[in-house]
């Protein structure tokens, strides 16, 4: 997995590099429907969380990563539109310029949801039933999430007989991202006994966050945008994620669509309820 993580030094004022920054309206269409923001706010999806998008002004490339989220964390637009839960009763602040940070590349080579249709093939035990039904389990914990069923044992434990379904290179797939985050939730998620609402949503959000164009040779879709996920930051005025949170449930996502120029950024900070 191509990880990184970048200590940068300095005095504040030479914290900033090319890249400058402004807020652009933006909200999710797939929060436009009013199911899709009933069952978004049911799972916890809405709390100490955001999804923001900013424009910036230069071209970018993969090789420009490190100083982008410098730039971006760094910058005024950034500081008054991109907060950090403070872990108390939904308060934010700042994590201001970064003087560390950790941030993964993520794949966007898949272009539909066919990716987990060999969920519906598991058995021993199985993971979905008749028509989408999850098959349940005895509860356990991991991280202070429950897993109710089998579908949630195979996103989080290895020890699920399923886990390895899904490979490494796989689960590097943004799509499995989104659809693993809804399937989690929140830290105050009312869980689905149906996989069919969270695929739509994956499908509704992916959309949402990512670009497609058609390759003029092959005529396949290809996804246009860059994105990584930021796994932990440092800065001037605190850390990205509250001590309280969960380390494996938290997550902090940039999704570059270098032709239009904007970033967008889905944060979202897991308290657990207990």
């Amino acid at each position: 997995i191509a990880e990184r993580k970048m200590h940068i030094e300095g005095e504040k004022e030479d914290t900033k590099g090319s890249f400058q920054f402004e807020e652009v309206a933006f909200t999710p269409k797939a929060l436009g429907d009013a199911k899709t923001k009933e069952l978004w706010d049911k799972w916890g999806l809405d709390q100490n969380s955001y999804m923001k998008r900013l424009s910036f002004d230069e071209f970018f490339s993969a090789e420009q990563k490190d100083v982008f989220i410098k730039d971006l964390f760094a910058s005024d637009a950034a500081r008054k539109a991109l907060g950090v839960s403070t872990g108390r009763n939904g308060s934010w602040g700042g994590v201001g310029p970064l003087s560390s940070f950790t941030a993964t590349d993520l794949s966007c080579s898949v272009t539909n949801l066919d990716f987990f249709n060999k969920i519906n093939d598991l058995e021993d035990p199985a993971v979905v039933r008749d028509k989408g039904a999850l098959t349940k389990c005895f509860d356990e914990f991991v991280d202070g999430v429950p897993l109710s069923d089998e579908l949630r044992k195979l996103l989080v434990m290895e020890e699920s007989e399923h886990y390895y379904e899904f490979s490494d290179e796989e689960r590097r797939e943004f799509i499995f991202h989104i659809f693993r985050r809804v399937c989690l939730g929140g830290g105050m998620c009312q869980y689905e006994d149906d996989i069919r609402p969270y695929l739509e949503t994956t499908k509704s959000m992916y959309k949402d966050l990512v670009s497609v164009q058609k390759n003029p040779s092959t005529k396949a879709l290809e996804v246009t945008s860059v994105v990584y996920q930021l796994e932990a930051a440092e800065g001037d005025s605190g850390t990205l994620f509250p001590e309280r949170a969960s380390r494996d449930h938290s997550f902090c996502y940039l999704a570059i669509e270098p032709s239009k120029r904007t970033v967008t950024v889905w944060y979202l900070a897991h308290i657990p309820m207990f």
